[in-house]
């Protein structure tokens, strides 16, 4: 399993594009940092040898042609013998001979022929290869059911709402010609040998309002897939609105490609809007989807195929060291950013020990760095003495490893050059670990204590409020009483004041031992749902469209009691993949997200015994067993949950 997400997908049957994400998922407040490798996939000692071959072919196909030329006789000179010696059984022996010995010549020719042309093929494989026009662009997408928000309510979205094409390919891999299927379509036979160079296979359609199975009816040709299913149930109603874009920034103009050969772009955009809407695509209703694109062209012969590649990517919400978020504005015109960095990573920078990844996550420039010299002794000893320095500190106060590799790069090679940032100068960059929003969550996480929180004075709260900071841990509570009409069914403990999308969720239920109640739990469901809050300004006009909060079931488990039960531990594992992330609370102008836990209990009589029933008595006794079905009363309650980001990376396969 690799650290970093990697996806890969191949532009051509020889040349591989790797996308490497430095962090996954990215957080608003911060940049969109990725390494982009273009791989030929082809060998240049194969290719020398697969030439060297052409040419040992060619010429014994030459000498193979001169003699066969002088063995042969011409009509006049057979003539000539034959009118002077008369038949003879030598002449006749040699007239089968000859005419043997040129069928077999003429077969040889034919095999090495057939070969010429099949190392011909696998030479192509080999060849370089002229790319132009590579290019980066970052899009974020904002989708919703008609039915459920009132787009009328609109004040700015609607302004710059343009047509969005929302189809996209199985592998969202799009050629320039769809008629060329043996090209586009990596699951013929054609493509089979070299599927094992492709290990992403992503088709997020669009987040959840479009299912997999709507979209695999409707097809992968359609060129707007919201248009084309019009008579397709209530998918039609989805409104399409861009929110966010990086425009094109180019990786290079013109490219070859040896055999062999790898180009490594790094690309950085600048720091995203902090109060930028996070992504969320685990609704029916609702969906906020970011997407990377990666265009290129290659050239074949004498004309242009250009290449799409689209990429989902995971953007969270800006988190604060004491665990605010801002309220993302969706009603507003798109958020368009500068072009992002382009730096081609040569191959001195990526032969140093820190690896181009490693520098990169710890917020370092690709480049601007000064070179070190290994002669200089005294340096080396300082650095010694530094990196020593530095773990007797960590033994007393324990620091983020990032932060110690970045104190020591800084000792090595000199700080960054902050002329060659393109970040504002007038914001706060965030230079260092500690001040991500990674490991504000971390801090949070080991530090948080809820006693600070509860002398906060109202007025700065307030303020906070209406700059658009929202605290998110308020009012936290591990355990909980559940009572139903004053008697108590249940006491709930949980294992955490507060969860992240990387937890999972332990809770124990302990059943009431008072004797004087008259029920008694037999069942418990619980489950994990994530719930919709609309705002009534964006409602939808339809009453019962609107009437009551979205939930999304993610997790479900079950449990049975019998005899005397006391009490049901209960783990609730989150999803956890590296492509389908769930997402922490967060709130926007049109909608909120929030994170409940909902249980449902059976309840039974406690004096009845409804749970075995008798059928067999005579004089001596009687006999019971278990009932197939039991009856009881269902009792639902909801907790508040709150789910904050991971503060972990999700790596890949």
């Amino acid at each position: 399993m690799h650290t970093h997400r990697i996806d890969s997908f191949l532009i051509a049957k020889n040349v591989r594009v790797e996308i490497v994400h430095e962090s996954n998922p990215y957080f608003a407040g911060e940049p969109i940092s990725l390494v982009i490798r273009v791989r030929h996939l082809g060998s240049q000692q194969e290719f020398l040898l697969l030439r060297e071959k052409i040419r040992e072919l060619q010429d014994e196909f030459v000498e193979n042609l001169q003699s066969q030329e002088s063995l042969e006789t011409t009509p006049d000179d057979v003539n000539r013998n034959t009118d002077d010696q008369g038949w003879s059984m030598k002449s006749l022996l040699s007239s089968f001979t000859r005419g043997s010995s040129e069928s077999l010549a003429k077969e040889e020719m034919e095999r090495k022929k057939e070969l010429r042309e099949n190392i011909t093929k696998q030479i192509q494989f080999h060849k370089p290869v002229n790319l132009i026009s590579g290019y980066v662009q970052i899009s974020g997408l904002f989708q919703f059911d008609g039915e459920c928000i009132n787009e009328a309510g609109f004040e700015n979205l609607g302004k710059k709402k343009v047509a969005m094409d929302t189809s996209v390919d199985n592998r969202l891999l799009k050629g320039s010609s769809k008629d060329d299927k043996s090209d586009s379509n990596l699951e013929s036979q054609e493509y089979e040998h070299i599927s094992k160079y492709i290990n992403s296979n992503y088709n997020p359609i669009t987040g959840g309002l479009i299912s997999k199975e709507e979209y695999e009816l409707v097809g992968s040709e359609s060129s707007n897939l919201i248009v084309s299913m019009s008579n397709f149930g209530k998918t039609s109603n989805i409104k399409n609105y861009p929110i966010f874009l990086i425009p094109q920034s180019l990786l290079f103009s013109e490219l070859t490609l040896d055999a062999g050969e790898v180009k490594t772009f790094h690309f950085k955009s600048n720091k995203l809007p902090t109060d930028l809407p996070p992504s969320y695509n685990n609704s029916k209703t609702i969906s906020i989807n970011y997407l990377l694109e990666v265009g290129v062209s290659s050239v074949i012969g004498t004309t242009i195929r250009p290449e799409l590649i689209k990429v989902p990517i995971n953007i969270g919400p800006y988190v604060s060291a004491k665990g605010e978020q801002y309220i993302s504005s969706l009603d507003q015109e798109a958020v368009i950013l500068q072009e992002g960095q382009i730096t081609e990573i040569k191959q001195s920078l990526k032969n140093r020990r820190i690896s181009s990844i490693s520098v990169s996550s710890a917020n370092t420039s690709f480049g601007h760095r000064r070179s070190f010299s290994i002669d200089d002794s005294e340096k080396i000893a300082e650095l010694k003495q530094n990196f020593v320095a530095l773990v007797r500190e960590n033994t007393k106060e324990p620091k983020d490893i990032e932060e110690l590799v970045e104190l020591q790069i800084e000792k090595q090679f000199g700080k960054e050059d902050k002329e060659s940032e393109l970040d504002d100068p007038e914001t706060e960059y965030l230079s260092k670990r500690a001040s991500t929003v990674r490991n504000n969550i971390a801090n949070l996480e080991n530090t948080y204590d809820p006693i600070d929180d509860d002398t906060d004075d109202g007025e700065n709260n307030t303020g906070k409020f209406e700059s658009g900071l929202i605290p998110q841990l308020r009012n936290l509570r591990r355990n909980y009483q559940i009572n139903r009409n004053g008697e108590l069914i249940a006491k709930l403990s949980l294992s955490k004041l507060f969860y992240t999308t990387s937890d999972d969720i332990d809770l124990v239920l302990t059943f009431s031992e008072d004797p004087s109640n008259s029920i008694k739990v037999s069942a418990v469901t619980v489950s994990l749902e994530s719930l919709e809050l609309a705002n009534p300004l964006y409602g939808s006009n339809d009453a019962d469209a609107g009437s009551k909060p979205k939930s999304n079931q993610v997790y479900e488990t079950h449990a049975i009691c019998f005899d005397d039960c006391e009490s049901i531990p209960f783990k609730l594992t989150l999803p956890k993949s590296p492509s389908n992330q769930l997402t922490g609370q967060f709130k926007t102008d049109i909608f909120q997200l929030k994170w409940i836990l909902t249980f449902k209990f059976v309840l039974i009589s406690k004096g009845l015994d409804v749970t075995m029933e008798q059928f067999y008595e005579d004089k001596r006794g009687y006999l019971l067993h278990s009932k197939d079905n039991i009856e009881g009363d269902e009792f639902i309650c909801h907790i508040p949950l709150t789910l904050l980001p991971s503060s972990h990376a999700y790596g890949g396969w």
